[in-house]
C-alpha cells in the first residue's frame, strides 16, 4: 500500500515538473519575440534617422545672395504688374472720358434729324420767318455742342465704305459708278475717333439696263 502512494506520489511530481519545464519554455519564446521585435523596430528606427540626415545633407540651403535675387525677382514681376494695372485703368478713364456719353449723344440725334427734315423741306420764303431762324440756330447751337466733345458728321465719300455707311438699298444708275453713294438718307456722326451712328445711304449698283 505505500508502494503504491509513493509511486501515485512520484508521478504527481513528474508532471508538476513537466507543466513547469513547459511553461518555462513558453515564457522563453515569448521574450526572444519580443526581443526580435525591437531588434526589427530599432534598426528601422536607425534606417530612418540615416535617410533624415542624409536628406538634411543633400537639401541646399539658400545663400544670402540667392535669397536676395528671389526677392528682387519678386518685386521686378509685381512692379511690371503694378504698371500694367495702372496703364490700364488710365486707358479706361480716358475711354470713359471720350466716350461715356456715346448713348446720349445718340439721343440727341435723333432730335437733330427731326430739326434738320424740318429745314429742309421749309421754302425759302419760310426760312426768312423768325420762327424758322430761330430753330437754326438752335441746330447751331447743338452742332456746336457736339464739338466741343468730338461728335461731328461722317465725311461725305462718294465710295462706299462699310466702316462708315450702312447701305439702305441699291439703285441704278447711269451717272454715279457701281458702289458709290448716290444719296445719302441719314447722316453719320463721329465721336472722336469712333462711329457713332454710321451714314445711312443709297448706293448704285450700277447702269441702268
Amino acid at each position: 500500500m505505500t508502494n503504491r502512494n509513493n509511486k501515485n506520489k512520484f508521478e504527481k511530481q513528474d508532471e508538476q515538473e513537466k507543466m513547469n519545464e513547459k511553461v518555462n519554455k513558453n515564457a522563453e519564446d515569448k521574450h526572444e519575440d519580443e526581443n526580435t521585435g525591437a531588434e526589427i523596430d530599432s534598426s528601422t528606427s536607425n534606417e530612418n534617422a540615416t535617410n533624415g540626415s542624409e536628406d538634411s545633407v543633400n537639401t541646399k540651403t539658400p545663400s544670402p545672395e540667392e535669397l536676395l535675387q528671389q526677392e528682387k525677382e519678386k518685386y521686378l514681376y509685381l512692379y511690371a504688374q503694378f504698371e500694367n494695372y495702372k496703364k490700364r485703368v488710365q486707358k479706361e478713364q480716358q475711354d470713359l472720358r471720350k466716350y461715356g456719353w456715346s448713348s446720349h449723344f445718340l439721343d440727341l440725334l435723333a432730335i437733330v434729324d427731326n430739326f434738320e427734315r424740318s429745314l429742309h423741306y421749309t421754302s425759302e420764303e419760310e426760312k426768312k420767318s423768325p420762327f424758322v431762324q430761330g430753330v437754326q440756330m438752335i441746330l447751331q447751337q447743338i452742332h456746336q455742342f457736339f464739338d466741343q466733345y468730338g461728335v461731328r458728321k461722317v465725311s461725305q465719300n462718294k465710295k462706299f465704305d462699310p466702316t462708315y455707311h450702312d447701305a439702305a438699298d441699291n439703285e441704278a444708275s447711269d451717272k454715279v459708278p457701281e458702289g458709290e453713294i448716290i444719296r445719302t438718307e441719314l447722316d453719320g456722326y463721329m465721336i472722336h475717333d469712333r462711329v457713332l451712328r454710321p451714314a445711312r445711304v443709297i448706293v448704285s449698283s450700277g447702269k441702268k439696263d
